[in-house]
């Protein structure tokens, strides 16, 4: 499964580290699940987010369960460098792998987070209003969604006027520590 691995912005020095450590209780090791992404193609160890393959959910919640440094883990649906370009990302996926969420009782809610901008409210309605095409079939809870599929828009990169990366994420697991 393809993931966004968020850290915490603290000990720099020490957060793959103890990412290596916790992989090894999986036999799975740093260099074999790190990919690259649009926005970071050669990653560096400074970074705050990276593109990760990993076998499982189960892997993903028990990293969280154990790293300090990890604020939290997503699946990654899709990226694009402009918001347009994430949106037909995500029309692009497969039905097979859509249909068990779209089809699902559970509640859900879609929430933007942008990095180095601030949205006023307005702006991130009309940001979720891009993706009403995601029709899933649970209730809507803002507070407390069993589902929560984040649209993360990076503007701190590069200081942009517009996004320099805009990936679509779902919530699987945060950080006991977030």
């Amino acid at each position: 499964m393809l993931c966004l691995i968020q850290f915490f912005d603290e000990w720099l020095d020490f957060r793959i580290p103890e990412l290596k450590a916790l992989l090894a209780m999986h036999d799975l090791t740093w260099e074999g699940i790190l990919r690259a992404d649009i926005a970071n193609p050669e990653p560096s160890e400074d970074q705050h987010f990276y593109v990760v393959e990993l076998p499982s959910l189960d892997v993903v919640r028990h990293i969280c369960s154990r790293a300090i440094l990890v604020k939290a883990i997503y699946e990654l649906w899709s990226s694009g460098p402009t918001l347009q370009d994430a949106i037909e990302a995500t029309k692009a996926l497969p039905s097979t792998f859509l249909d068990p969420y779209l089809k699902s009782e559970d509640s859900w809610a879609v929430n933007l987070n942008t990095f180095g901008r601030t949205y006023t409210m307005e702006q991130k309605q009309d940001c979720r209003m891009h993706f009403k095409f995601l029709d899933f079939q649970g209730p809507v809870n803002v507070v407390n969604p069993a589902m929560e599929l984040c649209i993360s828009m990076d503007y701190h990169r590069y200081r942009h006027i517009t996004p320099a990366t805009v990936i679509c994420l779902l919530y699987t697991s945060p950080s006991p520590r977030d």
